[in-house]
């Protein structure tokens, strides 16, 4: 999910299934902001979203320019504590207050990071995502086929929910067979010279 924020929090993408995310992430979104920062509406708005998920982590991530408005973020800190939302807290750009950005943070459970430059936030937002992800995924997860797979009759309409599966990145080269719904690949390919590869 994605909230926007400027004086008010605006949803540009509700929570919801990757798949999902995939197609509206593809939108021409309008988002300029403008008439300052008020950080503690669009926590709430966030925190909505995220209580409305059933799954067993929540994390929030929240990009700033670090400027904090004076009012107390303590209730939302609270409320995010007591949703066990973990919660992410980059203040981009050398004059980013850090330091402000940081009492958002419940000790123990997030990290507010500082990130020099925008062009590089992709990267570090998804080293510090993947360092708190879970090794394995557990519950019941619906599957997804987006290929055949190389055998006879590749194409399964009837994939039961998996119970657990172990959280892996594909590499650049490969093709995604069977992908759970929350994105992650569960079944790819690859053509390596003369042969063919199938990771489970």
């Amino acid at each position: 999910g994605v909230v926007v924020f400027d004086v008010e929090p605006r949803v540009l993408m509700p929570l919801g299934p990757a798949d999902t995310g995939k197609v509206l992430l593809e939108r021409d979104w309008r988002a300029t902001p403008r008439g300052g920062t008020r950080l503690a509406p669009a926590l709430e708005a966030a925190a909505a979203e995220l209580e409305r998920s059933a799954a067993s982590r929540r994390i929030l991530v929240v990009v700033t320019d670090g400027f904090i408005d004076q009012s107390s973020l303590e209730t939302v800190r609270e409320r995010m504590r007591m949703s066990r939302i973990e919660t992410l807290a980059f203040a981009v750009g050398p004059d980013a207050n850090l330091v402000a950005l940081s009492r958002l943070v419940e000790p123990g459970s997030g990290r507010a990071v500082r990130v020099g430059e925008a062009a590089v936030l992709p990267r570090v937002v998804r080293a510090e995502l993947e360092r708190r992800r879970a090794r394995t995924e557990r519950g019941r997860i619906e599957v997804v086929q987006e290929r055949p797979l190389p055998i006879p009759q590749g194409v399964f309409r009837d994939w039961p929910p998996v119970a657990a599966y172990a959280v892996t990145r594909s590499r650049p080269e490969a093709a995604i067979a069977v992908r759970s719904r929350r994105g992650d690949p569960l079944v790819a390919l690859a053509s390596p010279g003369q042969g063919r590869v199938v990771a489970i």
